[in-house]
């Protein structure tokens, strides 16, 4: 077992955040430094790695040293770059997958021996974030996203929260959510549509980020609209805020991934890695009617607030900053 002491090269790097924040953008442009591994929300309950990743039974699992047990080898392993080869291998003994295991443990073999990282992407773990900087060393990205933007694309999806996959967690509610109980409960009692059902889940992350903000000033905030604004100087600070190395290849796939020139809706596409990010960043503006924005900032305002100026809100004010 390796320990990795926080802000170590070598140390674990989480990207996280409300789910349609951004977390796969920036985790893909941060994988793009040499000697990162990267690794696809292991909190989801439908992992693309069943071998690497625990079993989790709810979204958005709250770890903790109380209930660490079922999760904390495997995470361990990730930490380390040690990929299970022999497991993955009993998992799928096929000549493809045998080819498949042997491919990504010598990924993670590379790594390691250059002194590299994994990079965790997972909107999932936000809940779990202090515990996997506790027990890992992990260095913690947090994305926040304008409660308008975050709406907008979840209105875009079609995707309906529950919010029984958090107050059914009582070591969350206990800790982080209590003064959310009532709130949440009568939600998922009633009939409401996608924009108060977003704006609600909104200001419920956000107030758990808003409560690690507070606790933790030595972890990495970024807005999504400062970082869409100007890429490759968002990046560029990133990467050197995390002891990454900004190589030629990494700067030509941010180059790639960011600077399209055609918006990211316009493709009719509903997951695509590359965008015009700076479109992207206030494309809600042309989405939602001026009623359903001013519903999105009565249900957020308490807590948007600490995150997102006056001028923000306004249909047409520039993506400053503030």
């Amino acid at each position: 077992m390796t320990a990795h002491p926080a802000g170590r090269a070598g140390a674990p790097i989480l990207v996280t955040g409300s789910h349609r924040s951004g977390s796969t953008w920036a985790g893909k442009m941060l994988a793009a430094a040499p000697g990162v591994v990267y690794v696809h929300e292991p909190f989801s309950m439908t992992p693309q790695d069943r071998v690497l990743a625990p079993r989790f039974t709810r979204w958005f699992t709250y770890v903790t040293a109380e209930n660490e047990e079922p999760y904390r080898e495997r995470f361990q392993r990730m930490a380390d770059l040690r990929y299970p080869w022999l497991d993955a291998v009993r998992a799928r003994p096929t000549p493809r997958g045998l080819a498949s295991a042997t491919r990504r443990a010598g990924v993670y073999l590379a790594a390691r021996l250059r002194g590299g990282c994994a990079l965790i992407k997972a909107p999932g773990a936000l809940m779990s974030s202090e515990w996997l900087a506790d027990r890992f060393g992990t260095r913690i990205v947090i994305l926040i996203r304008h409660p308008c933007g975050f709406v907008a694309s979840i209105k875009r999806m079609n995707w309906r929260f529950r919010f029984e996959n958090l107050y059914g967690q009582p070591l969350l509610m206990r800790d982080l959510l209590a003064a959310y109980d009532d709130e949440m409960r009568r939600l998922d009692a009633t009939d409401h549509d996608l924009i108060d059902n977003g704006a609600a889940v909104w200001k419920i992350f956000h107030h758990v980020i808003r409560v690690f903000q507070e606790r933790h000033p030595d972890w990495h905030f970024i807005r999504y609209e400062d970082l869409a604004s100007n890429p490759m100087a968002g990046y560029e600070a990133l990467y050197g805020r995390l002891g990454l190395k900004m190589s030629p290849a990494a700067r030509a796939t941010i180059e790639q991934h960011c600077y399209a020139r055609t918006p990211l809706e316009d493709r009719g596409e509903l997951h695509r890695l590359t965008r015009n990010s700076q479109d992207d960043a206030w494309s809600w503006r042309r989405k939602l009617s001026p009623a359903e924005i001013e519903r999105i900032r009565a249900w957020t305002e308490p807590v948007s607030r600490h995150f997102y100026t006056e001028q923000t809100w306004e249909a047409s004010a520039p993506a400053a900053t503030g």
